[in-house]
């Protein structure tokens, strides 16, 4: 299953346990297990990254491109093309 397909099940199944609220209980978790979660969440974070850069930067869906920018007693006014 590639990890979109395991994210969305993962998040319906997430959902559909939730969809009531939360029971409010917690549970305890060592600096070990933290920080195994952390690790894992900046590997996928710097994979993710690496995958998206392309020769002109990182590839967003959205990006502008600042053609002129013009201080007006300290109001800024950012003009943009709209393309990139």
């Amino acid at each position: 299953m590639d990890f979109w397909q395991e994210s969305h099940t993962l998040k319906e199944a997430y959902r559909e346990k939730t969809f009531l609220g939360f029971k409010g209980a917690e549970t305890r978790l060592t600096f070990a297990e933290v920080g195994s979660f952390l690790a894992n969440a900046s590997a996928h974070l710097d994979a993710a990254i690496a995958k998206s850069k392309t020769g002109k930067g990182i590839t967003t869906y959205f990006a502008y491109e600042a053609v002129n920018i013009v201080n007006m007693h300290y109001k800024f006014v950012l003009k943009w093309s709209g393309v990139v």
